[in-house]
């Protein structure tokens, strides 16, 4: 009976913990960085047919050394610094490119045994849209963007992960009283993948399992922006939904290979907090802070299967929902006529189901 009991223990699903971890870390590292895009977008001085590129700036180094990189000027009116080349482009619109890491912990599957510790995971993102000005006092954008993220569970190493294929149209209202109204919608796919070992006397069966699920974001804020010298600071609350719709999934790879029925995650946040920008200062600085609280309850558990077993299916918690915790960005652009440079994070603060930071950069060079 006990090593029949450790054997089922061993089988545990950890990397169905991860995944949905993962799918959440990709969600709102995107939407944190639009919103900082939405921060940026300073209408009233313009877009001004202009090509902007943010990223990692290890990858803009490789950029340059392969002379993919292409002279500019700098994009007036992004907190987070850019590279901008002339364009055909109509004055009233710019494209930008962007790229960045991120990384993060998130609590283990809280029943497994072994238990303790967290599971980590990494991984990159990309995007590139355009955006342009309506009337004096509006601006749209479009963008795509690629998250793509790894991770491996606590206790037994398993690995799970996630690439997030995502289309987000946004805007922003400014009036010269400095009140803001900005919104961000987001429709998406998240292609999860899990791969775990199940040992069964001496066979090592390799299960995998895949998981291609709609993913929705929102998310709508009103500001209030003051002059301090230089800078602009003032207030933001905001509203921000998000829904991760898992599908039944069946993993394959020999007898330990379990069915899953997860069910969707949902989420409702409210935000609220400052933000800072340097205007047109040769040392753009950018910053905001949030306090946040999660309306909603993630699922408890979930339940699984052997592939073609009959019976009740067993039941595997998951973790529980942190319900209140800071968002924290915060940057700095600096440079010359012909060189700058743009260095940028974010974080969560006081979170542990799902702790996360991002980290992107521009290097930025004209001629």
């Amino acid at each position: 009976a006990a090593t029949i009991q450790a054997t089922l223990e061993s089988w545990a699903p950890r990397t169905e913990t991860l995944k949905g971890a993962i799918g959440t870390t990709a969600m709102d590292n995107m939407s944190r960085f639009f919103r900082s895009r939405l921060a940026g977008m300073d209408i009233a001085n313009g877009f001004g047919g202009q090509v902007a590129t943010l990223g990692n700036p290890l990858q803009t180094v490789a950029r340059m050394s392969s002379d993919q990189m292409q002279p500019g000027r700098p994009l007036m009116g992004y907190a987070e610094g850019a590279e901008d080349t002339s364009s055909a482009l109509p004055e009233t619109v710019s494209v930008f490119f962007a790229g960045g890491y991120l990384d993060g912990q998130s609590a283990s599957m809280a029943t497994a045994i072994p238990f303790g510790g967290d599971d980590n995971y990494d991984g990159y993102y990309a995007a590139a849209g355009i955006e342009s000005e309506l009337g004096e006092n509006a601006g749209i954008g479009f963008a795509l963007s690629y998250t793509d993220i790894d991770g491996t569970t606590s206790g037994v190493a398993q690995n799970a992960s996630g690439k997030l294929y995502q289309g987000t149209l946004y805007g922003k209202l400014q009036y010269d009283s400095g009140i803001t109204l900005d919104t961000q919608v987001s429709a998406a796919m998240f292609s999860a993948r899990t791969d775990r070992t199940a040992g069964l006397g001496p066979t090592i069966y390799r299960l995998q399992s895949k998981d291609d699920t709609l993913a929705l974001s929102a998310e709508v804020g009103l500001g209030k922006m003051f002059d301090a010298g230089s800078l602009k600071v003032g207030p933001r609350v905001a509203m921000r939904a998000s829904r991760l719709e898992f599908t039944p999934t069946v993993e394959t790879g020999g007898p330990p290979a379990l069915a899953f029925n997860r069910g969707r995650y949902d989420s409702l946040q409210g935000m609220a907090g400052l933000s800072l920008s340097g205007g047109g200062m040769k040392f753009r600085p950018y910053a905001s802070a949030y306090y946040v609280h999660e309306f909603e309850d993630k699922p408890a558990s979930f339940g699984a299967n052997f592939v073609g077993g009959v019976g009740l299916p067993a039941v595997f918690a998951l973790t529980g929902t942190d319900k209140d915790w800071f968002e924290a960005s915060a940057g700095i652009a600096f440079g010359s006529e012909t060189f700058e440079v743009a260095l940028g994070a974010d974080t969560t603060i006081g979170r542990n189901d799902v702790s996360n930071q991002s980290y992107r950069g521009t290097v930025t060079f004209r001629f």
